[in-house]
Protein backbone atom coordinates (compact mmCIF):
# COMPACT_ATOMS: atom_id res chain seq x y z
CA UNK A 1 0.00 0.00 0.00
CA UNK A 2 1.30 3.38 -1.15
CA UNK A 3 1.54 6.78 1.10
CA UNK A 4 -2.07 7.58 0.94
CA UNK A 5 -3.52 4.65 1.54
CA UNK A 6 -1.73 3.91 4.66
CA UNK A 7 -2.29 7.60 6.00
CA UNK A 8 -5.89 7.22 4.58
CA UNK A 9 -6.40 9.62 2.19
CA UNK A 10 -7.90 7.13 -0.16
CA UNK A 11 -11.25 6.03 0.44
CA UNK A 12 -12.34 2.68 0.73
CA UNK A 13 -14.43 1.21 -2.01
CA UNK A 14 -17.45 0.23 -0.53
CA UNK A 15 -18.30 -3.49 -1.85
CA UNK A 16 -15.53 -4.74 -4.07
CA UNK A 17 -17.80 -7.58 -5.42
CA UNK A 18 -20.13 -4.57 -6.79
CA UNK A 19 -17.70 -1.59 -7.81
CA UNK A 20 -14.75 -0.56 -9.76
CA UNK A 21 -12.68 2.44 -9.18
CA UNK A 22 -11.87 4.94 -12.05
CA UNK A 23 -7.80 3.86 -11.84
CA UNK A 24 -9.04 0.30 -12.42
CA UNK A 25 -11.49 0.78 -15.18
CA UNK A 26 -8.77 3.12 -16.74
CA UNK A 27 -5.80 0.26 -16.43
CA UNK A 28 -8.43 -2.28 -18.39
CA UNK A 29 -8.93 0.25 -21.03
CA UNK A 30 -5.57 0.99 -21.73
CA UNK A 31 -4.91 -2.46 -22.15
CA UNK A 32 -7.85 -3.15 -25.01
CA UNK A 33 -6.89 0.33 -26.35
CA UNK A 34 -3.58 -1.22 -26.79
CA UNK A 35 -5.13 -4.49 -28.87
CA UNK A 36 -7.73 -2.20 -30.89
CA UNK A 37 -4.57 0.21 -32.17
CA UNK A 38 -2.72 -3.32 -32.80
CA UNK A 39 -4.95 -5.81 -34.35
CA UNK A 40 -7.91 -3.23 -35.13
CA UNK A 41 -6.63 -1.13 -37.45
CA UNK A 42 -4.05 -1.20 -40.04
CA UNK A 43 -2.57 2.93 -40.00
CA UNK A 44 -0.48 2.25 -43.25
CA UNK A 45 2.69 2.17 -44.19
CA UNK A 46 5.15 3.91 -41.28
CA UNK A 47 1.93 5.55 -40.36
CA UNK A 48 1.52 7.09 -43.48
CA UNK A 49 -1.67 6.35 -46.22
CA UNK A 50 -4.69 5.12 -46.24
CA UNK A 51 -6.27 3.36 -42.71
CA UNK A 52 -8.49 0.62 -43.15
CA UNK A 53 -9.96 -1.94 -40.66
CA UNK A 54 -8.01 -5.48 -40.40
CA UNK A 55 -10.83 -7.98 -39.98
CA UNK A 56 -14.65 -7.32 -38.74
CA UNK A 57 -13.68 -7.08 -35.16
CA UNK A 58 -14.17 -3.25 -35.21
CA UNK A 59 -17.79 -3.45 -36.42
CA UNK A 60 -18.38 -6.54 -33.91
CA UNK A 61 -17.13 -4.59 -30.89
CA UNK A 62 -19.41 -1.61 -32.16
CA UNK A 63 -22.10 -3.83 -33.24
CA UNK A 64 -22.51 -7.01 -31.24
CA UNK A 65 -20.98 -5.59 -27.70
CA UNK A 66 -21.75 -1.85 -27.82
CA UNK A 67 -25.52 -2.00 -29.86
CA UNK A 68 -24.09 1.13 -32.16
CA UNK A 69 -25.66 1.39 -35.63
CA UNK A 70 -23.93 0.05 -38.05
CA UNK A 71 -24.63 2.76 -40.51
CA UNK A 72 -22.86 5.01 -37.44
CA UNK A 73 -19.30 3.13 -37.21
CA UNK A 74 -16.44 5.59 -37.12
CA UNK A 75 -13.76 6.12 -39.46
CA UNK A 76 -10.95 4.42 -38.34
CA UNK A 77 -8.92 7.18 -37.60
CA UNK A 78 -11.96 7.84 -34.95
CA UNK A 79 -12.76 4.86 -33.98
CA UNK A 80 -10.94 4.70 -30.40
CA UNK A 81 -12.34 7.88 -29.45
CA UNK A 82 -15.63 6.66 -30.26
CA UNK A 83 -15.01 3.32 -28.48
CA UNK A 84 -13.21 4.94 -25.23
CA UNK A 85 -16.54 7.59 -24.59
CA UNK A 86 -18.99 4.41 -25.00
CA UNK A 87 -16.47 2.54 -22.47
CA UNK A 88 -16.18 4.79 -19.90
CA UNK A 89 -20.27 4.95 -19.63
CA UNK A 90 -20.07 1.25 -18.98
CA UNK A 91 -21.66 0.14 -15.37
CA UNK A 92 -18.95 -1.92 -13.50
CA UNK A 93 -20.42 -4.93 -14.09
CA UNK A 94 -20.78 -4.20 -18.31
CA UNK A 95 -16.86 -3.42 -18.22
CA UNK A 96 -15.98 -7.07 -16.98
CA UNK A 97 -18.56 -8.49 -19.59
CA UNK A 98 -16.59 -6.31 -22.06
CA UNK A 99 -13.20 -8.25 -20.37
CA UNK A 100 -15.29 -11.59 -21.55
CA UNK A 101 -16.30 -10.15 -25.08
CA UNK A 102 -13.00 -8.97 -26.09
CA UNK A 103 -11.38 -12.20 -24.26
CA UNK A 104 -13.83 -14.11 -26.63
CA UNK A 105 -13.18 -12.52 -29.80
CA UNK A 106 -9.32 -12.24 -29.13
CA UNK A 107 -8.12 -15.64 -28.95
CA UNK A 108 -4.27 -14.65 -28.92
CA UNK A 109 -4.83 -12.10 -26.08
CA UNK A 110 -3.15 -13.07 -23.13
CA UNK A 111 -5.75 -13.53 -20.35
CA UNK A 112 -2.80 -13.26 -18.16
CA UNK A 113 -1.89 -9.17 -18.85
CA UNK A 114 -5.87 -8.99 -17.68
CA UNK A 115 -5.22 -10.90 -14.52
CA UNK A 116 -2.45 -8.93 -13.69
CA UNK A 117 -4.08 -5.21 -13.60
CA UNK A 118 -7.46 -7.17 -11.70
CA UNK A 119 -4.66 -7.74 -9.33
CA UNK A 120 -2.32 -4.65 -9.26
CA UNK A 121 -5.78 -3.24 -8.39
CA UNK A 122 -7.00 -5.39 -5.22
CA UNK A 123 -10.00 -6.39 -7.43
CA UNK A 124 -12.41 -9.04 -5.98
CA UNK A 125 -12.20 -10.20 -9.72
CA UNK A 126 -10.17 -12.45 -11.76
CA UNK A 127 -10.57 -14.26 -14.99
CA UNK A 128 -10.42 -17.61 -14.56
CA UNK A 129 -11.22 -20.10 -17.80
CA UNK A 130 -12.44 -17.04 -19.72
CA UNK A 131 -14.48 -16.09 -17.75
CA UNK A 132 -14.90 -13.28 -15.11
CA UNK A 133 -15.25 -15.26 -11.31
CA UNK A 134 -15.40 -13.41 -7.90
CA UNK A 135 -12.43 -15.18 -6.98
CA UNK A 136 -8.50 -13.62 -6.34
CA UNK A 137 -7.07 -16.18 -4.41
CA UNK A 138 -3.87 -17.45 -6.69
CA UNK A 139 -4.27 -21.16 -4.71
CA UNK A 140 -7.86 -21.51 -5.48
CA UNK A 141 -7.32 -20.52 -9.37
CA UNK A 142 -4.32 -23.05 -9.67
CA UNK A 143 -6.85 -25.42 -8.28
CA UNK A 144 -9.44 -24.74 -10.98
CA UNK A 145 -7.31 -24.34 -13.86
CA UNK A 146 -5.47 -27.41 -13.00
CA UNK A 147 -8.85 -29.30 -12.86
CA UNK A 148 -10.28 -27.52 -15.87
CA UNK A 149 -6.96 -28.50 -18.31
CA UNK A 150 -6.32 -31.94 -17.05
CA UNK A 151 -10.17 -33.45 -16.38
CA UNK A 152 -10.37 -37.13 -18.38
CA UNK A 153 -13.16 -36.06 -20.67
CA UNK A 154 -14.35 -32.81 -22.10
CA UNK A 155 -18.05 -33.64 -20.40
CA UNK A 156 -16.33 -33.19 -17.23
CA UNK A 157 -14.77 -29.52 -18.16
CA UNK A 158 -18.00 -28.69 -19.60
CA UNK A 159 -19.75 -29.34 -16.18
CA UNK A 160 -16.85 -27.26 -14.42
CA UNK A 161 -17.35 -24.36 -16.78
CA UNK A 162 -21.01 -24.06 -16.56
CA UNK A 163 -20.64 -24.40 -12.69
CA UNK A 164 -18.57 -21.03 -12.89
CA UNK A 165 -20.93 -19.37 -15.27
CA UNK A 166 -23.89 -20.28 -13.11
CA UNK A 167 -21.73 -18.65 -9.71
CA UNK A 168 -20.15 -15.75 -11.70
CA UNK A 169 -23.41 -14.55 -13.46
CA UNK A 170 -23.76 -10.89 -12.37
CA UNK A 171 -27.03 -10.91 -12.95
CA UNK A 172 -28.80 -13.94 -12.88
CA UNK A 173 -26.74 -16.15 -10.50
CA UNK A 174 -27.66 -19.70 -9.93
CA UNK A 175 -26.08 -20.96 -7.03
CA UNK A 176 -27.70 -24.35 -6.66
CA UNK A 177 -27.07 -25.51 -10.57
CA UNK A 178 -23.49 -24.08 -9.53
CA UNK A 179 -23.34 -26.93 -6.95
CA UNK A 180 -24.62 -29.70 -8.73
CA UNK A 181 -22.72 -28.83 -11.66
CA UNK A 182 -19.24 -29.22 -9.75
CA UNK A 183 -20.77 -31.94 -8.28
CA UNK A 184 -21.46 -33.92 -11.75
CA UNK A 185 -17.81 -33.18 -12.67
CA UNK A 186 -16.63 -35.43 -9.93
CA UNK A 187 -19.48 -37.79 -10.76
CA UNK A 188 -18.08 -37.91 -14.44
CA UNK A 189 -14.53 -38.28 -12.68
CA UNK A 190 -15.39 -41.35 -10.78
CA UNK A 191 -17.25 -42.86 -13.09
CA UNK A 192 -14.17 -42.81 -15.49
CA UNK A 193 -11.70 -44.17 -12.52
CA UNK A 194 -14.44 -47.19 -11.88
CA UNK A 195 -15.13 -47.85 -15.77
CA UNK A 196 -19.16 -47.47 -14.68
CA UNK A 197 -21.79 -45.26 -15.28
CA UNK A 198 -22.94 -45.71 -11.80
CA UNK A 199 -24.31 -42.01 -10.18
CA UNK A 200 -21.47 -40.91 -7.56
CA UNK A 201 -23.57 -42.05 -4.18
CA UNK A 202 -22.49 -45.23 -5.88
CA UNK A 203 -19.00 -44.88 -6.91
CA UNK A 204 -18.36 -43.36 -3.33
CA UNK A 205 -19.52 -47.18 -1.66
CA UNK A 206 -16.79 -48.07 -4.29
CA UNK A 207 -14.23 -45.68 -2.66
CA UNK A 208 -15.56 -47.19 0.94
CA UNK A 209 -13.86 -50.33 -0.05
CA UNK A 210 -10.85 -49.42 -1.84
CA UNK A 211 -7.56 -49.27 0.24
CA UNK A 212 -5.97 -46.46 -2.60
CA UNK A 213 -7.79 -43.49 -0.85
CA UNK A 214 -7.89 -42.34 2.28
CA UNK A 215 -11.59 -42.79 4.34
CA UNK A 216 -11.19 -39.50 6.02
CA UNK A 217 -11.37 -37.72 2.15
CA UNK A 218 -13.87 -40.41 0.93
CA UNK A 219 -15.74 -38.84 3.42
CA UNK A 220 -15.40 -35.35 3.08
CA UNK A 221 -16.66 -36.60 -0.44
CA UNK A 222 -19.81 -38.66 0.92
CA UNK A 223 -20.68 -34.99 3.00
CA UNK A 224 -20.79 -32.54 -0.10
CA UNK A 225 -23.13 -35.36 -2.21
CA UNK A 226 -24.99 -35.34 0.58
CA UNK A 227 -25.46 -31.83 0.12
CA UNK A 228 -25.78 -32.01 -3.47
CA UNK A 229 -28.89 -34.68 -2.57
CA UNK A 230 -30.47 -32.73 0.35
CA UNK A 231 -30.26 -28.81 -0.79
CA UNK A 232 -29.90 -28.98 -4.71
CA UNK A 233 -31.57 -32.56 -6.26
CA UNK A 234 -34.72 -32.57 -4.30
CA UNK A 235 -37.30 -30.26 -2.69
CA UNK A 236 -36.37 -28.30 -0.53
CA UNK A 237 -37.46 -27.89 2.59
CA UNK A 238 -39.19 -24.95 4.52
CA UNK A 239 -36.13 -24.63 7.05
CA UNK A 240 -33.32 -25.85 4.13
CA UNK A 241 -30.16 -23.60 3.70
CA UNK A 242 -30.31 -21.95 0.51
CA UNK A 243 -26.78 -21.79 -1.15
CA UNK A 244 -24.89 -18.61 -1.35
CA UNK A 245 -22.57 -17.50 -4.03
CA UNK A 246 -19.65 -18.93 -1.21
CA UNK A 247 -21.10 -22.11 -0.95
CA UNK A 248 -21.07 -22.19 -4.55
CA UNK A 249 -17.68 -21.31 -4.80
CA UNK A 250 -16.27 -23.45 -1.63
CA UNK A 251 -18.11 -26.53 -3.23
CA UNK A 252 -16.90 -25.90 -6.67
CA UNK A 253 -13.08 -25.79 -4.97
CA UNK A 254 -13.44 -28.71 -3.06
CA UNK A 255 -14.77 -30.57 -6.22
CA UNK A 256 -12.20 -29.16 -8.31
CA UNK A 257 -9.50 -30.30 -5.66
CA UNK A 258 -11.22 -33.81 -5.28
CA UNK A 259 -10.47 -34.05 -9.47
CA UNK A 260 -7.05 -33.57 -9.20
CA UNK A 261 -6.54 -35.60 -6.55
CA UNK A 262 -8.08 -38.27 -8.37
CA UNK A 263 -6.51 -37.72 -11.71
CA UNK A 264 -3.32 -37.62 -9.98
CA UNK A 265 -3.74 -41.09 -8.55
CA UNK A 266 -4.47 -42.76 -11.76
Amino acid sequence: MNFSGREGHKKPRVNALESMDDSLKTALWNAIYKEINTHYINWGYGGYGTSVYRNTKAENLWTDFFRQNISGLPLTEKYLRAIENLYFKLEWFEVYDLIEFFIEQNKHFKVEEFNKILTKHNAAYSVINSIVQPISNEDIITIMESAYNHSFSQEIREHLLKAQTLYSNKKNPDFSNSCLESIKGVEGTCRVIFKNKKILGDNIKELRNSQDHNQHLVAILEKINAFRNNDIAHAKKQDDHTPTREDAILVHTICCGFINYFKSNT
